[in-house]
């Protein structure tokens, strides 16, 4: 299994508590689009202009601010062997048939759990807007908010309160800042990490299943 981070590797705030929920012991790698410090370079060099941000880590702990077009152009870039399990570490849409993608998993959540009222946390203010549009296809009444695993900056998280659902839009959250986040609203708090790592448990259970000649029927 190849864990991709859109910032930099290894991703020490999120692999850890991922196995942990997980239960799973298993061999992984971890690559990083700004691992090369050629790729950090071209970063600083780009002209995000209007562009859409995405919010990562570096491996010192450092927040980064990346452009959604910069990071396309990478992931479409990677050169990945096509037999290994690839799974991306960022919530954002990207159109990556051959990678498990937290966004969908989350999308399939929302849309099983119907909520009536929605509360999304992202990790920077400019993002929020972003965001919304993802998740106006999927429920109406939105109310949006920040919170930055990494620097711990935080918007109104007040509003939240009457959710019904809210969801942890940034794989960077985790354990800790469900709790806190729960202390604002009496509504369920579910995070893309604890979601994901959830999915990959039964997948790879499955798998391993299969792979063995098992009848799961």
């Amino acid at each position: 299994m190849v864990f991709v981070t859109i910032g930099q590797s290894p991703r020490i705030d999120v692999i850890p508590e991922l196995m942990a929920i997980m239960g799973k012991d298993f061999e992984y790698e971890e690559i990083g689009l700004l691992d090369d410090p050629q790729k950090l370079q071209s970063l600083k060099e780009f002209n995000i202009g209007d562009d859409e941000l995405l919010v990562s880590r570096l491996r010192n702990g450092q927040e980064v601010k990346l452009p959604k077009s910069w990071v396309i152009h990478e992931l479409k870039n990677l050169n990945l062997d096509t037999r290994e399990l690839k799974v991306l570490l960022c919530t954002e849409r990207f159109c990556l048939p051959d990678f498990i993608l937290p966004s969908e998993i989350l999308e399939a959540f929302v849309v099983i759990f119907r909520p009536k009222k929605l509360g999304v946390v992202v990790p920077a203010k400019d993002q929020m807007e972003m965001v919304r549009k993802k998740w106006k296809s999927f429920v109406s009444n939105i109310k949006m908010t920040y919170f930055s695993p990494y620097t711990k900056t935080q918007g109104d998280l007040i509003i939240l309160a009457d959710r019904d659902l809210t969801i942890l839009d940034c794989m960077g959250y985790d354990i800790e800042d469900e709790k806190y986040i729960r202390s604002y609203t009496d509504g369920i708090v579910v995070s893309a990490r604890r979601l994901l790592a959830n999915f990959l448990r039964n997948f790879i259970t499955i798998d391993s299943v299969n792979s063995s000649g098992d009848d799961i029927r």
